[in-house]
């Protein structure tokens, strides 16, 4: 409308950029990721697409650089650096929330009734059809209700110390858990 025509072009830009750099965008917001981003600010004239930039320009571009790599090798890899070891205690941290979190929701998931004729989790895992996903309905190998077994064992100790929606035991990896909090996403490779 305001724009017109000339909006266009904006608009598939931007839809272009979100596309190349959403991951990053996403994981720039993540303890243990964050940290060791150093932002180096351009104006509407730097970078990019201006393949007009002065040669003074770029070096100073270069310059930044330099100066954001030297800030990241200070923090983490120049003795006594011990930015390494935080980020791991943080993304280790992180992890096994995360984990908890996704045990608890298998945990509810393996348990939660179906009605007939869908097959339980249970039902699945002895080989039970599921409608053509997988298996045959001629009964699974042992060692899929085996391993079933154990992961929902430890998926109900580790979920055993709260109920849904109680506060977190003091021995949850949830407590004190650097934020914002992942979540285990299913996707497809890219």
């Amino acid at each position: 409308e305001d724009g017109g025509p000339r909006s266009l072009p904006a608009f598939v830009s931007a839809i272009a950029r979100t596309m190349q750099n959403w991951v990053d965008s996403e994981q720039m917001r993540m303890p243990g990721y964050r940290d060791r981003i150093v932002s180096v600010l351009l104006t509407p004239q730097q970078g990019g697409l201006n393949l007009n930039m002065s040669d003074e320009l770029i070096g100073e571009l270069v310059d930044d650089g330099r100066r954001a790599a030297d800030l990241l090798v200070d923090a983490y890899a120049r003795p006594p650096a011990e930015g390494w070891a935080r980020q791991r205690a943080v993304r280790f941290h992180s992890l096994m929330a995360m984990t908890e979190r996704l045990l608890a929701g298998l945990h509810r998931a393996y348990h939660h009734p179906v009605q007939p004729p869908t097959p339980s989790y249970q039902q699945i895992a002895d080989g039970a059809p599921a409608g053509g996903a997988g298996t045959s309905g001629r009964g699974a190998p042992r060692w899929q209700r085996v391993r079933t077994d154990e992961l929902v064992d430890l998926a109900a100790r580790w979920t055993s110390a709260s109920a849904p929606g109680a506060a977190d035991p003091p021995e949850s990896f949830r407590v004190d858990e650097p934020t914002p909090a992942p979540v285990w996403r299913a996707q497809p490779e890219l």
